[in-house]
């Protein structure tokens, strides 16, 4: 599968509109429950990093885009997508996140390929110290929908011992 890369922003660039923020609550109750997200499919793929002194991954995400609502504008297809990576400690603790949004403007093309494909994105993430999982949400602006996926880091890297938390 092709992985794309898309220019992002600051979620905190998104008009603070009531519906904004209760989107914003959802995507926020999604990063604190221990349970994962389906209603926007998600594939994560995690490779270390070989860095002296830091332990870093390349993260590979492919988005089901059947489950996300294109809207036509001048003739491209326009969506959104809400990115929230987190990672999280032994204890369950969230050590850090890093939250952003992904504007897709594609041309037609593009657009079809990705209806076949999933919309594919890779990202570098530098872990922090104790973290032993990583978590991605993400939700689709056109639908509202929401999927996450937790990626325990003891597969990635052994030194990782799972979290104790349930």
């Amino acid at each position: 599968r092709d992985l794309h890369s898309f220019p992002t922003r600051r979620s905190s660039d998104l008009d603070a509109t009531p519906d904004a923020n209760r989107q914003r609550q959802q995507l926020a109750q999604a990063v604190f429950s221990p349970l994962e997200s389906t209603a926007l499919g998600l594939e994560v793929e995690a490779n270390p990093i070989d860095v002296p002194g830091a332990r870093q991954v390349k993260a590979h995400v492919l988005v089901d885009s059947k489950q996300m609502q294109f809207e036509q504008q001048n003739g491209r297809w326009v969506d959104h997508l809400e990115l929230v990576w987190v990672q999280i400690g032994n204890d369950g603790k969230n050590l850090d996140s890093l939250d952003n949004t992904i504007d897709l403007n594609l041309l037609p093309a593009l657009y079809e390929k990705i209806q076949k494909d999933g919309v594919g994105l890779s990202t570098k993430i530098d872990l922090k110290a104790g973290v032993v999982e990583l978590r991605l949400v993400a939700r689709d602006k056109g639908t509202g929908s929401i999927g996450s996926v937790n990626v325990p880091l003891h597969a990635v890297f052994p030194e990782a011992k799972p979290s104790t938390q349930p």
